[in-house]
């Protein structure tokens, strides 16, 4: 067999199984499989495939057809330009997270002058985290999570992007491990509701880690305990950042409003259109 008749066979098998981007995810697997970039894939295309690179593909391709996330298969996601390393401990990175990076770094440059405190609560891989890094070098980050695991996964990647020492890892939960006080906090927090798991794409229900995905009373619990932690801090920062579900910005709003008395509170959208989450500030309250 030859590279391109394993990619033709790949991608079929992929298709037949309905995954939408089955062409670009069976270019991925075979490019895996045989430790290629995508140029030198296209340049093998006539040359035969080995047969420990066969074996690798064929289990690749069960392990997607049994629709565990492509980035557990190839242990990588690119988020925000960059390349994270990424196992069943964490949560996939979203290209929709993206917006919230965009976000903090406009309010973090024109508020701050890149050096401030941010925390980044539930870093899970630690993407956001790292690329707050990369993007404010003389800024602090403390990035929180309930999670070794995660932060096992995180640390991996502050080492592989260089800003372990501008990252700082905390175990616990939400604020509770931090010691000094922010300027600014970002969250991408669970926020499923319980009842809507059967509704979920088998990528999310099957295999990422559900104390990443879920919580209580529609899916805001953690973030009113994030936001009733932030009332309780002495000294609290001046912007809060949460990534929200779809149709949980006004819930959210309402809570803020009522928690952080006297907070400006706004919703902002992805580059979907989707109303993604809520930009918190709190000026000297």
């Amino acid at each position: 067999m030859r590279t391109a008749e394993a990619l033709r066979e790949a991608r079929s098998a992929l298709a037949k199984a309905g995954l939408g981007d089955a062409a670009l995810e069976a270019e991925v697997l075979v490019m895996h499989a045989a430790g290629h970039s995508r140029e030198a894939m296209y340049a093998s295309l006539k040359e035969p495939v080995a047969a420990p690179t066969k074996e690798r593909l064929n289990s690749f391709i069960e392990r997607r057809l049994q629709r565990e996330p492509l980035a557990y298969i190839t242990g990588h996601r690119e988020f925000f330009g960059l390349d994270f390393s990424i196992d069943r401990r964490v949560l996939v990175p979203r290209q929709e997270t993206e917006t919230l990076v965009e976000l903090t770094l406009d309010i973090a440059k024109g508020a701050y002058g890149n050096g401030c405190a941010i925390a980044d609560v539930g870093t899970g891989s630690g993407a956001i985290a790292v690329s707050l890094a990369k993007h404010l070098p003389k800024a602090t980050i403390y990035a929180t999570d309930i999670s070794p695991d995660a932060l096992d996964v995180a640390q991996a990647n502050c080492e592989r992007h260089e800003v372990s020492a501008q990252v700082r890892l905390l175990q616990g939960d939400l604020l509770m491990p931090l010691t000094s006080p922010v300027d600014i906090v970002v969250a991408n927090l669970p926020y499923i509701a319980h009842s809507d798991a059967e509704r979920l794409q088998p990528e999310i229900r099957l295999f990422e880690p559900s104390l990443a995905l879920y919580a209580h009373d529609d899916g805001l619990s953690v973030v009113v305990r994030l936001l009733k932690q932030v009332a309780a801090l002495a000294q609290r920062p001046k912007w809060v950042l949460v990534e929200l579900g779809e149709g949980q910005a006004q819930k959210a709003t309402e809570a803020a409003r009522r928690i952080l008395t006297g907070a400006t509170v706004a919703s902002y959208r992805d580059l979907g259109g989707m109303e993604r989450g809520l930009i918190i500030g709190l000026g000297s309250t």
